[in-house]
């Protein structure tokens, strides 16, 4: 009985060791497994972070391309307001060479109206002005009105300019019709 009793005593003995053995692995298991959830946790902190200062940089590269972007259609748009400018000088220019050598002046009178002004057409009166306002339509044709003086064949000459479309030589049919009525 002295050795069942032993043996009980050894296999008890083993088994709470193993037991022991058990708890204390699972302890370790635990632990190692709390510090690896640590361990993921700190590299997801990381890699959070990483990626929130990689996205920081994006940001801020996106904004500094759209800054370079924007500045250079600004210098485009510079560019050709410069090309505009001079265009209008050159406009200008030819307009004032227009006026003074065929003594005549174009107005903007209001939309898209143009108001045309003639002197040196009375040799006893150059200063005197012949006026006409002209009228694009939308539909290609032309209005003119508020002529003076009156000339006794302008509606025929605003048919022929409705068909040809001739601006320049309507005007200078008109002229031509004044200086007739002076002579």
């Amino acid at each position: 009985m002295e050795d069942l009793e032993l043996a009980l005593n050894r296999r008890l003995n083993l088994g709470e060791a193993f037991v022991k053995n058990v708890k204390q692995s699972r302890a370790d298991l635990e632990r190692q497994l709390v510090e690896r959830d640590e361990e993921f946790e700190r590299k997801i902190c990381e890699t959070t972070v990483r990626l929130q200062n990689g996205l920081g940089r994006l940001q801020t590269s996106a904004e500094d391309l759209q800054v370079k972007l924007l500045e250079q259609d600004i210098q485009q748009l510079e560019s050709e307001a410069n090309s505009i400018d001079s265009a209008y000088n050159t406009v200008d220019d030819q307009c004032q060479l227009f006026e003074d050598l065929l003594k005549i002046k174009l107005l903007k009178v209001k939309d898209n109206d143009l108001q045309f002004v003639m002197s040196d057409i009375d040799g006893s009166d150059p200063e005197q002005v012949f006026i006409f306002t002209l009228r694009p339509e939308e539909n290609g044709s032309y209005t003119v009105f508020d002529q003076d003086p009156d000339l006794p064949n302008f509606k025929q000459l605003v048919d022929e300019l409705n068909r040809s479309k001739d601006v320049g030589q309507f005007v200078r049919r008109v002229r031509r019709g004044w200086e007739q009525l002076q002579v």
